[in-house]
Formats: structure tokens, C-alpha cells, sequence
């Protein structure tokens, strides 16, 4: 009788309990313990779960791993595995765990290709993850990685696609959040970067009124491991200083301050953060303050050039801040793929590991937060795809009476309001290409053109620039402040030229990317003009394809408290999580449904096992004998509920059979792999039997002809049965060398027998034989040596021993 309020008390229960996994159908829950539970993650626990069946071990990332690897080892099919919950669920540790597992699993081809995909973490930490209120290691961009294999299940190549990078985060943070933790890594060790000017958190405009530590974040020791994946994915020292240089260089700009001119311009309140920047930079000072303090316009083939006002100049400061953050980050991730696909072709089967921003509901909301709960209305519609409307439409293709019952919550009109050739960010898009928009023009055709939408509604107060959308999630209300400018995708015509006339090869390399996307954004056609919007969302679209291709597994991660502390479960904001992610319609579907659905012959196969020998013989000479698979699959039901009595019980309810496959409920389908298990296992033990048996009957043929060597020793020297000195060895053997010879040859013979299965005869008369042989063989040498002594003492010892 599972509902809303049992599966919420049975996370509390085992959140409680320091069980932070639980399933729920084919989903698992993870709930972010805010504690070190780092014995669940141990080498033992990964080998504990590597071929188990979900459900045989408690719940665990590394069981939903290796369902999705064994999957691809088995059946051939791509797996995507989707990690998804709001900032500081844990979908950033989810995603590592299950790295280091399929990676481990894989078979590496050469190069270490799983040391270096691990190694991708902590670059991507260190320039893409920041503190914010929610999270003190929160990802504020998405990633999707898949790992190409080959038949063989080696891995070729590795790719990295990134999305939404939050460059605003750059330039400023909000309260008890910091900016990236790269910027606070290279604080941490400025004494690396002695040649240029280096300051404190406190020295720098950018970051000084952030939070300068994050709890349980050691800035030193993370800049060691960043220092270390660079050198293991072959990024040179110079190379890496290059990298920290322009790092350092963006949060030196910020510190350049502008005062008014005259005649619309500006000047620099002091040119040394100019200058300190241009040498972190390595371009000429005079053109970085050129470029701060004026603009080139351009009109009728004509170039003009004029200065900034002071706030414009500072407009210009904090965009090319962002411009160097940002293709910076693009630059790594693009040699990080360079690396990780040296080897090899990224076609072919894959798995592939999704980690991308949950759903975001703030006071304010930009277009950032548009994008990220646009990408997560998409993830929800694949799941929907999956879970919900996967059943109903399988059911409906069957025949299935099961399917009238079910029904799934779509959210496609979301979708299409949002993301379509007439939709919101459409029109955005449409906006920045006509000459005087603004935001205010934007807004209001939005309003014109969607007031009316079921998903759509607007303030209940004019004058305001907001609207609202109802997601799958909830209501969210957006203000439409700077979303032109923000979906601009044009650098600045300047900025290839001067980064290009660097003496640092990766701003060079960075000036040439740009110098590209300039010319890609100078054609004089409307579709030619590229923005940030469509760019998104054309990556989003190639994503969901992939994701397509490959058969999905899903990790829920859940926040239990908004303190960020450990042993606190706050129901409200679980039961939101929980609802907002789906994970309630699925259980419910998943209860009133089917679980299993295989074809008729498949179904055979696997379980035709269970059956007495006997029957499965008659079965699969059944299925060759031209009957229909679904005449075949009938008979087979009917000997199933015999075949399976000893395991559990079988209600013919919970099987149904359709036009093309079986459909079984999940309490069945457990009894039926136990009774497989148990069948294979009788097998196993028939072949364990027959081999056993070959071992014996050959140990016994190596006993008989080792004991018969035994006996014709025994026979040669059966000495000592009866008193005197003719029963002796010395008396037949004559001298100590022959004794020896004998003893010596009996030596392997009872190391061998010692080895046998069973007991040599006459092993414990003949080991007494041999030690008095060889105390004869030590007197007859005593009495050698006699012969030629002189010692009184020494003639009586030999002389005590002969006669004993």
C-alpha cells in the first residue's frame, strides 16, 4: 500500500539510519548525508556489488553502474546514465562515484585512458564548480561525458560536452557565496607566482566582498590535485603556468576603476591593475587600455573610433572578464577531449554520464535560470518518455488491458512554449537581430503573443518587465533584465587581434577561436547570426538525441535540509523534491503495471531452465517443431506455476502475455530469477560433480602408482623382523654408501605419498625402516672414522652405539 506519505516516511526512516540509498522501480534515490560516509565507497564495496542483480545488495550507485555496465557488455546497447536534483543534492559526488566504477569496470585501452578520465574532475571542479548558499562545491555548469567502446567493452576514446557555464559568477556573487574555487586555489599559493603582482581575496574587486573559505574545501591541497590531473592529461608546466597566468590576469581587470573624461569618455583611475593584467596576460599594456576605453564602430564599410563613458567602460571591463573566463574554460575542456580521443574514433557504442543543474526557482530569475530549467523540462520529457509514455504506448501496441489505467503527467507544451520556431526564446532570438530592440520590446511581445497559454501567465501588477511560466515543477516568475545583451554571442571585433598578439600560446589559441566566431557572426544573412540562446539549445537538442540512442538509468538526488547539515530530514522540501522529479508517478506506474516485458522466445530461453529436465528438452523441441512463438509461450505458462511452487507463489495476474512479449509484474519476476538462479545453480553443480570425480579417479591412479613404488621398496629392505645381526641392513647392504642409496630413493617416493588423496599402506613401517637405516649408515661412517682415532673417548662412543 506504498503512496506519497510511506515512500517520504521511509526515506526519513533510512535517511536516519544512515541508509542514504533507496529504490523506487528502476530509480534511485540519493539523499546527500552532509557527513564523510566514505566506507560505503570502499574497494570491497565496489567488488561486493559487480555482478549482482539490482535488489540482491542494498542500494547503491555502484549497483545501478553495473546494471548499465553489464548491460552494455550483454546486450550491446548504449546506456546514459542521468544524475539530476537541485544544487547541493550530491549529483556532483553521484557522478564521480559512478566515473570510477564504469571506468574501472571498462577495460582501458593503452595510456591509462581511466586514470585520465578521473583526472578530468579536478580541472572541471576547479574552473566550473563554486560555494554558493546551497552547496560549498556546487557545479554551475552541466556536462555530459561518454566513454566510447569497442566489442571488446575497451574503452576508445572519452568526450566532455559542456553547457552553461555561469559566467555572471565571475564578476560577482551574491551573499556567503565565493566565485570559482580556481580563483581562491591560486590565492592560496601565491608564493608559485612571485614574478607578478599577487594579492590576498581582499586585493581583488572581483571576489573581495565574497566569502574568501569554503567550508571543508582546503584550497592548497585542491590546487596540488588540479596541478597533478593537468600533468596526468599532458598539460605541460608551461602550458599550466600559461593557464594560471590568464586566471589571475581576469581577476586582476576587475580591479581597473574608471573616472569620467569629458566628451563621453573615461580614463583609468590608476593604470598599474592595467599593467599588472597585461603582463599576466602577455599583451602590450596600451592596447589592453585602448581596448577598455574605447570602441570601434562600424557603418557603411567605415570604422570609427570613440571612447567610453565610465560606465561603459566598465560594461567593457567585466565582459571581456567573462569572455576570457569562459573561452578559457571552453579551451581546456577542448584539449581535455583531445587527450581522452587520441586513441581512437568516437563512433561506436558508449556510456554516457549526465550531471547538469536541477531545476532553479530564486527571487530573481534571469535567463540563465530559464535555460537551466528549460534543459531540466526537457530531461523530465525523456523521463515522462521512458517511464510514463514508453508503458502506455507499449501496452496500447500489445493489447495490454493494463494500459487503460495508467496515465503520466506531459509536459511537451512547456517545452514547445519555450522551445520552438514560435516561442519565448524565439522571439529573444529575433530581438537581438532588430536594430533598437530592447528588453522592454522583447518582454512585450511576449506578453502579446502568449498571454493565454495554459503554461503562461503574467504579473498581476503592470509595470513590471516579468512573466511567468507554470514548469512541470512549479511556478517560476521571471524578470526580463539584460536578457539582449546576455544573448549576444558576438565578441568583441577587437578582442581576436589583441589576444592573438599574445606571448601566452593559450590566449593565442583562445584569440583564433574567436577571431572564427567573428567572422561565423559577420555574415550578412539573418541566419548567420548566432546567439547564446540558440547555440543552447541546439547543443540541448544534439543532447537529447544521444540520450535517444541509449538506454537511460536515472539517480534522483535529494537535499534533506537547507542548512547543508548532516542527521536533518526536513520533510516539506524532500516531498517537493520528490514530487517535482517525478519520482511519485513513476512508483505508481510502476505499481499498477508491468515491470518485465521480453519476447516470446527470449522469455523462453531464459527461463526455460526452470523447468524439469525432461520438459525443457520437450520445449525446445517445441519451439523447433513450427509452432507459433505465442502457441509456445501459452504452453510454457502453463508448466511455470509447477515449476517455480518451491520458490514462491504464482498468481496468474501477474503475467499477461501480448501480441509479442510477456509482461510480468516485479514480484514474479524475482521469483522466476530466483528459481533460474537455483536451476543454473543444479547445473553448476552436476558440472562441479563431474569434474570433482575426474580429479579423484586421476589422483587415485597416481596413488596406485606411487603406493606400488612404496611396496617394491618395502620388499627390497623389509629388514628388522626379527633379532640379530643378519636382520640388519648393514648385513645385506655391506656398506653406509649403499644405505644411503636406498634412503634416498624412498625420500621422493613418501614426499609423493604424502601428497596423495589417501594413505600410503605401510607408510609409518616403512618410515621406521628408513630412520633405522640411516642410524645404520651414521655407525658404520662412526666406525670408519674410528678405525684411524686415537681418542680413548670417541673409540667408546662408537663402540656404545654398534652395540645399541
Amino acid at each position: 500500500h506504498m503512496n506519497d506519505a510511506t515512500i517520504l516516511e521511509n526515506l526519513r526512516a533510512r535517511h536516519a539510519r544512515d541508509e542514504i540509498y533507496t529504490y523506487t522501480a528502476s530509480v534511485l534515490l540519493a539523499v546527500n548525508p552532509y557527513k564523510d560516509v566514505r566506507d560505503l565507497y570502499t574497494e570491497e564495496q565496489c567488488v561486493r556489488y559487480r555482478g549482482k542483480h539490482i535488489g540482491a545488495l542494498p542500494p547503491h550507485p555502484y549497483a545501478i553502474a553495473d546494471t548499465a555496465y553489464r548491460a552494455l557488455v550483454r546486450d550491446g546497447k548504449n546506456q546514459g546514465l542521468l544524475i539530476s536534483g537541485e544544487s547541493g543534492a550530491g549529483k556532483t559526488e553521484s557522478t564521480k562515484l559512478i566515473l570510477s566504477y564504469v571506468s574501472e569496470a571498462l577495460i582501458g585501452s593503452s595510456g591509462g585512458i581511466q586514470d585520465k578520465i578521473m583526472q578530468t574532475n579536478p580541472i572541471l571542479e576547479s574552473f566550473g564548480n563554486a560555494m554558493t548558499v546551497r552547496n560549498n562545491n556546487s557545479s554551475r555548469f552541466g556536462k555530459w561525458l561518454q566513454m566510447t567502446v569497442d566489442k571488446s567493452c575497451a574503452i576508445k576514446g572519452c568526450s566532455v560536452v559542456d553547457y552553461l557555464l555561469e559566467l555572471t559568477r565571475v564578476c560577482k556573487q551574491g551573499p556567503k557565496e565565493r566565485g570559482y574555487h580556481v580563483f581562491f586555489q591560486l590565492l592560496a599559493c601565491n608564493e608559485q607566482f612571485s614574478g607578478y603582482a599577487v594579492h590576498p581575496p581582499s586585493g581583488y574587486r572581483y571576489i573581495k566582498d565574497s566569502q574568501h573559505q569554503a567550508p571543508r574545501v582546503d584550497d592548497k591541497e585542491c590546487f596540488q590535485e588540479l596541478k597533478v590531473a593537468f600533468s596526468t592529461l599532458g598539460f605541460s608546466e608551461e602550458t599550466q603556468a600559461e593557464i594560471y597566468r590568464i586566471v589571475l590576469g581576469v581577476l586582476t581587470l576587475g580591479n581597473c576603476e574608471f573616472e569620467d573624461a569629458g566628451d563621453d569618455c573615461s580614463r583609468l583611475k590608476d593604470e598599474t591593475p592595467a599593467r599588472d593584467a597585461a603582463a599576466l596576460f602577455g599583451i602590450d599594456a596600451e592596447s589592453l587600455k585602448q581596448s577598455l576605453l574605447t570602441r570601434i564602430i562600424k557603418a557603411a564599410g567605415d570604422e570609427t573610433v570613440t571612447g567610453r563613458p565610465p560606465a561603459m567602460a566598465e560594461q567593457a571591463r567585466d565582459g571581456m572578464a567573462r569572455l576570457l573566463y569562459g573561452r578559457l574554460f571552453k579551451h581546456l575542456i577542448g584539449k581535455i577531449n583531445a587527450v581522452l580521443s587520441a586513441d581512437g574514433s568516437l563512433d561506436g557504442q558508449f556510456f554516457g554520464v549526465l550531471d547538469i543543474a536541477g531545476f532553479e526557482s530564486f527571487e530573481i530569475n534571469s535567463i540563465e535560470q530559464l535555460s537551466i530549467n528549460l534543459s531540466n523540462e526537457h530531461l523530465q520529457a525523456h523521463f515522462n518518455n521512458h517511464i510514463f509514455k514508453m508503458e502506455l504506448d507499449d501496452y496500447k501496441a500489445e493489447g495490454i488491458d493494463a494500459a487503460e489505467a495508467l496515465t503520466y503527467q506531459d509536459n511537451s507544451d512547456i517545452i514547445a512554449l519555450l522551445d520552438s520556431k514560435a516561442s519565448i526564446l524565439a522571439t529573444l532570438d529575433e530581438e537581438v537581430s532588430i536594430p533598437r530592440a530592447t528588453d522592454e520590446t522583447f518582454l512585450g511581445k511576449v506578453l502579446k503573443h502568449f498571454t493565454g497559454h495554459a503554461r503562461f501567465f503574467a504579473p498581476k501588477q503592470g509595470g513590471t518587465r516579468e512573466f511567468g511560466i507554470r514548469h512541470f515543477a512549479g511556478e517560476v516568475m521571471y524578470t526580463a533584465h539584460g536578457w539582449l545583451e546576455k544573448n549576444i554571442d558576438k565578441p568583441p571585433d577587437e578582442a581576436p587581434a589583441l589576444f592573438m598578439r599574445s606571448s601566452s600560446g593559450v590566449l593565442n589559441a583562445i584569440g583564433a577561436d574567436l577571431e572564427r566566431d567573428v567572422k561565423d557572426c559577420a555574415g550578412p544573412t539573418k541566419k548567420a547570426k548566432r546567439t547564446v540562446s540558440s547555440s543552447f539549445r541546439a547543443s540541448l537538442a544534439a543532447l537529447m538525441s544521444t540520450l535517444s540512442k541509449a538506454d537511460p538509468n536515472f539517480i534522483r538526488c535529494i537535499k534533506p535540509n537547507a542548512e547543508k547539515v548532516p542527521n536533518k530530514f526536513t520533510s516539506p522540501l524532500a516531498l517537493d523534491q520528490l514530487n517535482f522529479s517525478g519520482v511519485f508517478e513513476a512508483v505508481r506506474i510502476r505499481q499498477s503495471g508491468y515491470a518485465s516485458r521480453i519476447a516470446f522466445q527470449d522469455f523462453i530461453c531464459r527461463y526455460r531452465v526452470i523447468l524439469p529436465k525432461a520438459k525443457a528438452i520437450e520445449m525446445s523441441r517445441t519451439q523447433k517443431g513450427g509452432k507459433s512463438p505465442r502457441d509456445c509461450a501459452e504452453l510454457f505458462l502453463k508448466q511455470l506455476p509447477d515449476a517455480v511452487a518451491h520458490i514462491g507463489d504464482f498468481d496468474p495476474k501477474d503475467i499477461a502475455l501480448g501480441n509479442t512479449k510477456v509482461f510480468t509484474r516485479t514480484g514474479l519476476v524475482t521469483v522466476l530469477d530466483k528459481a533460474r538462479e537455483l536451476a543454473l545453480s543444479t547445473y553448476v553443480v552436476d558440472m562441479q560433480r563431474v569434474y570433482r570425480g575426474f580429479r579423484v579417479r586421476k589422483g587415485l591412479k597416481e596413488c596406485k602408482i606411487v603406493f606400488a613404488d612404496v611396496k617394491r621398496w618395502f620388499q627390497a629392505n623389509h629388514f628388522y623382523t626379527a633379532p640379530g645381526v643378519e636382520h640388519t641392513a648393514a648385513h645385506t647392504l655391506k656398506s653406509a654408501e649403499a644405505i644411503d642409496e636406498q634412503t634416498g630413493a624412498l625420500e621422493p617416493l613418501l614426499q609423493m605419498a604424502r601428497k596423495m588423496p589417501l594413505n600410503c599402506p605401510n607408510a609409518s613401517e616403512v618410515d621406521a625402516i628408513r630412520r633405522r637405516m640411516q642410524n645404520e649408515s651414521e655407525a658404520l661412517k662412526g666406525m670408519a672414522a674410528a678405525a684411524t682415532s686415537i681418542e680413548p673417548m670417541e673409540l667408546e662412543k662408537v663402540i656404545a652405539r654398534c652395540e645399541s
